[in-house]
């Protein structure tokens, strides 16, 4: 026989730890709350909320829809998608105002070209692969991507 299991989140005690984990890291830190998988099953767009209101500087997400959401519903700070996407998305992420991880020349290269015919700077993250083999650039990579693509060519 199974129960129904549930779980609540207390947003005042969520907002206290923020703040507790602010003081001990200090102002010069910047705090990035990853709330992908809906704030993993607790409400991504509350919990955004409550963390936006609190200071929080950065949002990092799993998907590209998750970021999408979350600016629909008004939330203003970076966020940054921490998944691969498909390069037909591309336009989203300048519409969106949102970060992309940079896990291959391909993508790089399409996003800085939409960019720039929007002459538009865009932020992204490249991710590294340290050796696992799993995703990202390997380091000569990364290296190449932000001399051809990072510095804003027009």
């Amino acid at each position: 026989m199974f129960r129904p299991l549930w779980i609540e989140i207390d947003l005042k005690s969520l907002r206290d730890n923020f703040y507790i984990v602010k003081k001990i890291l200090g102002k010069k830190v910047k705090i990035m709350a990853i709330i992908k998988q809906n704030a993993y099953g607790h409400g991504s767009i509350s919990i955004a909320k409550e963390l936006s209101f609190c200071g929080v500087d950065f949002f990092g997400v799993g998907s590209l829809e998750e970021a999408i959401s979350l600016r629909r519903e008004k939330i203003r700070e970076p966020i940054l998608v921490l998944s691969p996407y498909d390069v037909k998305t591309s336009s989203y992420f300048l519409e969106y105002k949102v970060t992309p991880t940079i896990v291959d020349l391909k993508f790089a290269k399409i996003l800085n070209k939409k960019a720039k015919e929007k002459n538009l700077i865009f932020p992204v993250h490249i991710k590294v692969d340290t050796g696992m083999g799993r995703l990202g650039l390997c380091g000569k990579e990364a290296i190449e991507t932000l001399r051809e693509e990072g510095r804003g060519k027009k």
